[in-house]
């Protein structure tokens, strides 16, 4: 579509030529952003504090012994996550409600009940989750109340734990991709978030800068912030949960899949309540050159 005028003689280089000014206007403006992305600084490779891959391979060699493929329950991910830095918060089960009682004297009121059943997990839109109970006497209302809603059987998935501070819902995963190697992304819990698919995902290892892009790209971003005026949350601490899950991705290509659901992220803290995890043998890894081709 170059006019003949704006031709070089020679049949390389002229000047730019659109049909449009639209066309003109949309190809400048990715000229630009390209140059804003060329200008940034490239950051520096992150290394958390306080890691010990060696114990996490000894942990992971242990729980794939004879196996080729497991998932982890919440005692067997507290011992992989502690191995780098990552706090899951005790679950106690609950399968009646003197041992609901007795699991909440151990962890302190006020407590949470919910069910681990999985088509029930994290559905406290579906009275899974019964928040805030003060006492005793609250506890067991809100077994009896749960018991009756799921049926017989029930209380086999139910659990105890301490109540955590009220901040902001979040979900950490790490997957390992046949493709791409691990793969970690970020997105704020909720009914929302899912509908509008609205996550960041990276590759690590990561740069400080590209962690500060993963947590800010998503669009529900503001809540973490001060959205209207509501406090900020403890971002830097979310970020070094999310740190460490990458670095432990990146180690451990066992870990096939990795979900830190919820991280509740409140003002001076981020608290990872529940994990889901799975393990499987991998594939050797093809692409750990090109990736670890960053600078610092």
């Amino acid at each position: 579509g170059l006019p003949e005028a704006l031709r070089a003689p020679d049949g390389v280089g002229g000047l730019p030529s659109f049909s449009t000014p639209e066309e003109a206007v949309r190809a400048l403006g990715a000229v630009a952003t390209y140059a804003q992305w060329r200008a940034r600084p490239a950051g520096h490779t992150l290394q958390p504090s306080g890691l010990d891959v060696r114990g996490a391979r000894a942990v992971l060699a242990e729980l794939l012994a004879g196996r080729d493929e497991r998932e982890l329950d919440h005692a067997e991910l507290t011992r992989l996550l502690a191995h780098y830095g990552i706090d899951l918060w005790p679950l106690r089960p609950a399968r009646t409600l003197d041992g609901a009682q007795d699991a909440a004297a151990e962890l302190g009121y006020p407590v949470v009940l919910k069910t681990q059943a999985p088509h029930l997990r994290h559905r406290g839109d579906l009275g899974g989750v019964a928040l805030d109970l003060r006492d005793a006497g609250e506890l067991a209302t809100a077994y009896e109340v749960m018991s009756r809603r799921f049926g017989p059987g029930s209380e086999e998935h139910f659990a105890v734990q301490a109540m955590a501070p009220v901040g902001v819902s979040c979900v950490v995963t790490a997957i390992e991709d046949p493709s791409l190697g691990p793969v970690v992304s970020f997105g704020l819990g909720g009914v929302a978030t899912e509908l509008l698919d609205d996550r960041a995902y990276a590759v690590p290892p990561l740069t400080d800068t590209e962690l500060s892009d993963l947590v800010r790209s998503v669009r529900a971003a503001p809540l973490l912030f001060g959205h209207r005026g509501t406090e900020p949350v403890d971002v830097a601490a979310l970020e070094d949960v999310i740190a460490r899950l990458a670095r432990l991705a990146d180690d451990l290509p066992e870990v096939a899949e990795l979900a830190l659901n919820p991280v509740l992220v409140a003002p001076g803290c981020a608290s990872v309540l529940t994990a889901y995890g799975r393990l499987s043998r991998p594939d050797v890894r093809s692409d750990r050159g090109p990736r670890a081709l960053l600078p610092g």
